[in-house]
């Protein structure tokens, strides 16, 4: 780990001896969007590489470094570089307080929060939006009283907030009183209502509809077990020229394992690699549970080796499908598998083999597994 607090030092001492050009405001900018995109495809150490050679920085300079680290879990690292900025805005601070919340310090990001000299509208909707996300309605319910100006995003984080703790009847006060909403306003009412039906009246009356909107409502169908109108409101936004997301196929899918609708569910498939969405690991996952559930349990087989990356639910979904199908010598082989990668077998994985012991008559074998 750098000591970061001697940066500024080491660059001054450098300096003394080497004449290095100082870099131009263009430069300056320039380095700065490079930093933000080695953050973005993960690359930290090509982003710090290019932050400690620049001879002169900005405050963007020191926020996007920042950021990159916490990004890339690394949060301590963030709090060090923030310690030693020699000059602060107010994104610096809104910075940190999105890192506590990405590491789920909602206390820390609280007295960010509370230090800070100045705020915007920004750090009110982050710091609320932090409470909202962590299930403490209360304490964001308070700020949000305190909030002299608000925006369309302060207002739907806290109809999402109520509608998702059961709280529509506020939930649906405060929409009403919103002075403008947009697509995800309405989403929140959307999937937060208990009754589709009502859920699809709030639907309709959406003037403009974005993809938000309608997997919202996709979404509350398929949750609900109304596949039938699943299927057609799919058709329906494919139809009025909307193209589908990784979520919207997700649900499709899961409606296909419900009612055992292989070609349909093929065709889902289809769509995904068409639009490129075949390498999500979630859109994976669900799949590998259609294919296993319509009883076409190679073609699961076929998704996961062919997978980019897998995490924990892919290993579980494979070994639940073969264990479905009474494939005791699969499972197992594939529990082993896992077991030599860096996935730790839960609750689930053991289920599954449990499972497909208990079929095959091999119930010794779970405790050797074990």
């Amino acid at each position: 780990m750098r000591n970061s607090t001697n940066v500024a030092s080491v660059f001054q001492s450098f300096n003394l001896s080497v004449r290095i050009p100082l870099l131009s405001k263009q430069e300056i900018s320039r380095r700065n969007l490079e930093i933000g995109f080695f953050s973005r495809v993960g690359n930290l150490d090509a982003a710090r590489q290019l932050f400690d050679g620049m001879s002169k920085r900005d405050v963007v300079s020191w926020n996007a470094i920042i950021t990159a680290h916490w990004q890339n879990n690394d949060f301590l690292e963030s709090k060090k570089l923030f310690e030693c900025m020699p000059k602060r805005n107010i994104i610096s601070w809104n910075t940190m307080i999105a890192g506590c919340l990405r590491n789920g310090l909602v206390d820390e990001a609280f007295r960010y929060f509370i230090k800070m000299p100045d705020r915007n509208v920004a750090s009110w909707n982050a710091m609320i939006s932090g409470f909202v996300r962590f299930d403490r309605m209360d304490e964001a319910e308070k700020l949000y009283e305190e909030m002299h100006n608000r925006n369309v995003i302060s207002y739907t984080v806290m109809v999402d907030g109520f509608a998702r703790n059961g709280k529509m009847n506020r939930a649906r006060k405060l929409f009403d009183m919103m002075p403008e909403r947009n697509a995800v306003s309405w989403a929140a009412m959307i999937s937060g209502e208990g009754k589709v039906e009502t859920a699809r009246k709030l639907f309709e009356g959406i003037c403009h509809k974005d993809i938000v909107s309608w997997n919202a409502m996709i979404s509350g169908y398929s949750h609900n077990g109304f596949g039938e109108e699943v299927l057609k409101l799919e058709i329906r936004m494919m139809e009025e020229g909307l193209r589908p997301d990784h979520a919207t196929l997700i649900a499709v899918l899961t409606t296909c394992s419900t009612l055992c609708l292989l070609q349909r569910g093929r065709q889902i498939h289809v769509i995904s690699i068409k639009y490129g969405l075949e390498s999500d690991v979630s859109l994976s996952n669900a799949l590998m549970n259609m294919y296993s559930k319509c009883g076409s349990i190679y073609d699961s087989e076929l998704i996961f080796q062919t997978m980019r990356s897998r995490d924990l639910v892919s290993w579980n979904t494979i070994i639940a499908a073969f264990a479905q199908h009474g494939l005791y010598q699969k499972v197992l082989s594939f529990f082993r598998d896992m077991d030599a990668t860096e996935f730790i077998p839960n609750g689930v994985t053991f289920l599954s083999l449990l499972s497909a012991c208990g079929h095959a008559g091999k119930g010794r074998d779970v405790g050797e597994s074990l």
